[in-house]
């Protein structure tokens, strides 16, 4: 996954030493787990070290990016912005109210601990899955917090809530002391999240990507058929907010269909709401494709 969007990168050691540290039955022993898993532990971390110099070698330059760690990233505004993005999100509420559950179901049993117990408590229920939240989630939101945690970049974003939301239910479902009433409710309110996501966000989303590929090929097939292998094709875009359809259609007609006269002229829109658009980050992309 991490050959195909660099956001699996950071989620390659995240996800394999955080979940063992959340699952694996003996807790105390991770040295040893690793000394027995010695060969697998090497290959994640070669894997882990040689995407970050691919990215580095290959792909990283001197000019403006719309993701990274910058000095913005030590700020108030960073920290209220992460907690927008965790709390406009469905399934944050749902996950407080499983947390709410086992903390209330924990204070009214009959034999309730004291202080010491109750820290227990805590500590061994949400510890380290909500250290395994963080480790999955803040270097994500960390990485794109110039533009926004916006469509792909909820992935593997968003892992680190399911993983939460599996954790609490499994532990509510399985718990003998909580009744069963609550069970029902929990497992409802989930299949209502599920219900909503679906309908809200997912199909529509589904919907729109169908249509927006059926006017591509209608538009791709009318480019084809009224072009020959030695016309001149020229492309007139915007770089910066249409730079990946440009890509796109430039690695198409070159690559697929063997035009190898592709002109590009770049014009930039007078009015744009994109956060992109800012004269530094134009004229890097003007100077790179032209």
């Amino acid at each position: 996954m991490s050959a195909c969007k660099e956001s699996f990168i950071l989620f390659i050691l995240q996800f394999y030493f955080s979940t063992l540290a959340v699952f694996h039955e003996k807790r105390n022993e991770y040295s040893l787990f690793i000394e027995k898993n010695i060969f697998p532990v090497s290959v994640i971390c070669s894997v882990f070290t040689g995407s970050l110099l691919m990215v580095k070698i290959f792909v990283l330059d001197n000019g403006p990016r719309y993701s990274g760690i910058d000095s913005g990233i030590i700020s108030t505004q960073a920290i209220t912005g992460f907690l927008n993005t965790v709390f406009s999100l469905r399934i944050t509420y749902l996950i407080i109210t499983g947390i709410i559950i086992l903390i209330v179901h924990n204070l009214i049993k009959k034999e309730a601990p004291g202080k010491e117990g109750k820290f227990s408590f805590l500590k061994e229920n949400f510890l380290n899955i909500t250290i395994l939240f963080l480790l999955i989630c803040l270097p994500q939101y960390l990485n794109y917090h110039k533009s926004s945690l916006l469509n792909r970049y909820y992935i593997p974003f968003i892992l680190g809530f399911s993983f939460y939301l599996i954790f609490l239910y499994n532990r509510i479902v399985a718990s003998a002391d909580i009744s069963k009433s609550i069970k029902i409710v929990f497992t409802l309110l989930l299949a209502v999240l599920i219900f909503f996501e679906l309908r809200i966000n997912v199909i529509p989303k589904f919907r729109q990507y169908a249509a927006d590929q059926r006017v591509t090929s209608k538009f791709l097939n009318t480019i084809t058929s009224n072009v020959s292998n030695d016309s001149i094709v020229l492309i007139v875009m915007e770089p910066v907010q249409q730079a990946v359809p440009g890509i796109a259609l430039l690695v198409y007609l070159r690559d697929v269909k063997d035009y190898q006269n592709v002109k590009f002229r770049f014009s930039r829109k007078k009015v744009s709401s994109s956060v992109f658009s800012d004269t530094g980050y134009y004229n890097a992309t003007l100077k790179k494709n032209g």
